[in-house]
């Protein structure tokens, strides 16, 4: 059996990622691999760059909990080949004692073992009864939540130190992030502020938005002229600009000049060259408020797919736009209109897909999950549950059993922590197994279930969008290849022609699958593609699923 390594690297800033952890971390795990044999599998890219372990995010939101989430569903082996190796114990955890030790013993009771490279030992499942090993990764623990907190009161010190001389008028630098325009000429503790080349670009949206243009249409200029975007804070799609940041900028206090102290919410005037008049600011706001009023005011989208859609050709997302057309007798027609975003600035050659096609009562959208709606099908998971909950019910009175021989003093403690340890291994399986169905039945069927569509109809387009938020966690469209893969959020994966476009052969969009794969791939390694549908393929594991 092939030992597999999977590789999971955290530090807690992002400042971090621009020195030598990350690939200190990583090479270390790879100098381990070769000499002990593993295999290293970094498909999955785990890392949590600027996640910290301190309140255990990295757990919830971060890589690991992906990671674990993966393990749980079966997409990856659990019969003891896995290893996940990690720098030392405080990359998986600083929290405190008993909640690091409860993440390190579900990991192992996966049947996934943890490889600490800082001693070179392994843990396994078997380590749990181990009380030796139980006591060694104990103290390491409380170490890293020392270290923690101790690390914790020095930025704190650190921050207040700061914040002091800024009050005092002394010209130190704050943050370690700058805005894109402006340069530091002179040292941290003696800043010399200058605005750079950037600050052409930054005129240049301000200038149009004060003209009157949308930020959606400023995004698409500066996308159509390549200009590119100039954060230094890392972002999910570096390579475009869109309304978002371009809303983000346009309310950025440092256009001002000012310095805006997030924990404290004091402003610090005239720390920054400024790029823009008082008045400009407010003239700026202003119409930003009056906007925001418009759009709410004004009709609701129709959309129910909104954010959900994505391009299999380029990677990109698809957005929603009305077109119209005067017909030949002069009449007006409208056309709703679904495209992708990366014809505007990735040269995508993708073709646009009428919205009313991907809404038709008979589509998949609404069909494939109506299919679950038979009541075998329901009562056969839930008689699965009743069998599981007596099981675990069996179990808690063999552990009152063992415990009770313990209090009568004919086994001893050694033996009473080895069999119950192992009856809680078999319950926590159960139980596992009893939420994924609960989670199955929740996710395919629905009291808000949806049999007709009209999107002339708000309360129809409501329960649509709710229908469709409830049960997809993506859907992939290849203009290319004329096939729709579905990601549904109960881990299934369904696939249909996009209508109008040649016949309805669902085979033939099987097999164009390992093309679509292929392409997708291609895009990631160029960097084009959309963050939101990276992480999505990647919790998916969709390049290594197969369709059936």
């Amino acid at each position: 059996m092939q030992k597999i390594i999977y590789p999971y690297i955290r530090f807690s800033s992002e400042k971090q990622s621009g020195g030598h952890s990350h690939k200190r971390q990583m090479e270390s795990i790879e100098d381990y691999a070769k000499i002990n044999s593993y295999e290293v599998n970094d498909t999955l890219n785990l890392r949590d760059l600027g996640i910290s372990a301190y309140k255990g995010k990295n757990a919830e939101i971060g890589a690991l909990g992906m990671f674990i989430k993966m393990v749980e569903d079966g997409s990856i082996p659990t019969d003891g080949s896995s290893y996940l190796c990690i720098e030392q114990f405080d990359r998986l955890s600083r929290q405190t004692v008993d909640e690091a030790y409860s993440l390190f013993r579900k990991i192992l009771l996966l049947n996934v073992n943890i490889i600490t490279l800082m001693d070179k030992k392994v843990y396994t499942k078997k380590s749990l009864n181990d009380m030796v090993s139980i006591i060694s990764s104990l103290l390491l623990m409380e170490q890293a939540n020392i270290e923690s907190r101790n690390k914790g009161k020095r930025v704190a010190a650190v921050f207040k130190t700061r914040l002091e001389q800024l009050r005092n008028g002394e010209k130190v630098q704050f943050g370690y992030m700058l805005p894109g325009w402006i340069d530091n000429l002179g040292t941290k503790t003696a800043t010399n502020f200058v605005i750079n080349d950037k600050v052409k670009t930054v005129k240049m949206i301000i200038n149009m938005y004060l003209k009157g243009e949308t930020m959606g249409h400023i995004a698409r200029i500066l996308n159509e002229k390549q200009i590119p975007q100039f954060a230094r804070k890392k972002t999910k799609n570096k390579s475009a600009w869109n309304s978002g940041k371009i809303s983000h900028l346009l309310t950025n206090q440092c256009l001002l000049g000012q310095l805006r102290i997030k924990k404290t919410n004091e402003i610090i005037e005239n720390y920054y060259p400024a790029v823009l008049s008082k008045d400009d600011w407010d003239d700026i706001q202003s119409s930003k408020k009056i906007n925001a009023k418009i759009k709410v005011a004004g009709r609701r989208s129709i959309n129910i797919f909104q954010g959900r859609l994505f391009c299999a050709d380029c990677g990109n997302k698809y957005y929603f736009e009305t077109d119209d057309k005067l017909g030949k007798n002069g009449k007006k027609y409208i056309y709703h209109m679904l495209k992708c975003s990366g014809r505007r600035f990735h040269s995508c050659d993708s073709k646009s897909i009428r919205f009313d096609d991907l809404t038709d009562n008979n589509f998949f959208f609404f069909e494939k999950v109506l299919d679950k709606q038979k009541t075998e099908y329901y009562d056969k998971i839930k008689s699965e549950i009743k069998l599981s909950e007596k099981s675990i019910s069996k179990l808690n009175d063999q552990t009152k059993e063992i415990d009770e021989l313990l209090n009568n003093d004919e086994i001893g403690f050694k033996a009473h922590a080895i069999s119950t340890s192992k009856i809680i291994d078999k319950i926590e399986i159960i139980e596992t197994n009893i939420a994924l169905n609960k989670q199955h039945i929740l996710f395919t069927r629905h009291t808000n279930m949806v049999d007709s569509f009209d999107k002339n109809d708000p309360i129809s387009v409501g329960k649509a969008k709710k229908f469709i938020k409830d049960n997809y966690a993506g859907i992939i469209i290849s203009s290319k290849h004329a096939t729709i893969i579905s990601l549904m959020k109960s881990g299934e994966f369904f696939i249909k022609p996009i209508p109008r476009r040649g016949d309805d052969n669902i085979p033939e969009g099987y097999f164009q699958l390992d093309k679509i794969k292929q392409n997708l791939q291609k895009q990631s390694r160029k960097g084009m593609m959309d963050g939101k549908f990276t992480e999505l393929l990647t919790a998916f594991n969709f390049y290594d699923t197969v369709i059936d």
